[in-house]
């Protein structure tokens, strides 16, 4: 995820300072947990973090991030807190049920 939002943050800062922003883009991985999980393993750790230093800096530059997930509980706390809206489809398991309500 780093890898497609590094480019694209710095294509939009770059629009940004030349005046051409104006449409708002929208970014929606499938699967959110396995770019933005709760639980990192040691050795991914810095490409987690700057993920989510630049899924907290889309919103700056007219950019949505929208996570489509089965599995809310195993997504980065950081994601759900930085969401304004949430819609949960299937939800199966039963920590996924309580992470919800």
């Amino acid at each position: 995820m780093k890898f497609l939002l590094t480019p694209y943050l710095n294509f939009k800062k770059e629009q940004l300072k030349r005046n051409r922003l104006k449409k708002h883009s929208k970014i929606i991985p499938e699967e959110a947990h396995n770019y933005l999980p709760e639980e990192r393993p040691p050795e991914r750790r810095k490409i987690y973090s700057r993920t989510k230093t630049v899924f907290a800096e889309l919103r700056e530059y007219n950019a949505s991030f929208i996570a489509v997930d089965q599995q809310p509980s195993i997504l980065s706390n950081f994601v759900l807190a930085n969401t304004p809206a949430k819609v949960f489809f299937r939800l199966e398991r039963d920590e996924d049920v309580e992470m919800v309500y």
